[in-house]
């Protein structure tokens, strides 16, 4: 298990569907063209967010890396615009 430090909070982006105009389904897991994260961990610090929340935020401020084979992301609570409602 990880924890993040401070106010890091640890993101996985969910993937995203576009249709092209042909009709063609593409699906993207990228933080430029998804919008959506998921929470994985949260530092000792972060208040406004937990983990399995679903999150906006600006992805030009988070921080690649990559554990166990999947590709996450680190940014700290103040970048994280957004909490999505179920």
């Amino acid at each position: 298990m990880i924890t993040p430090i401070k106010n890091l909070v640890m993101v996985e982006f969910l993937e995203t569907t576009d249709v092209s105009p042909g009709g063609i389904m593409l699906t993207f897991k990228d933080p430029i063209r998804s919008s959506r994260a998921k929470v994985l961990a949260i530092g000792p610090d972060v208040e406004s967010v937990q983990v399995g929340d679903v999150v906006l935020g600006n992805w030009m401020r988070a921080k690649e890396s990559k554990i166990e084979d999947k590709d996450v992301y680190f940014i700290e609570e103040e970048y994280i615009n957004a909490v999505f409602e179920d």
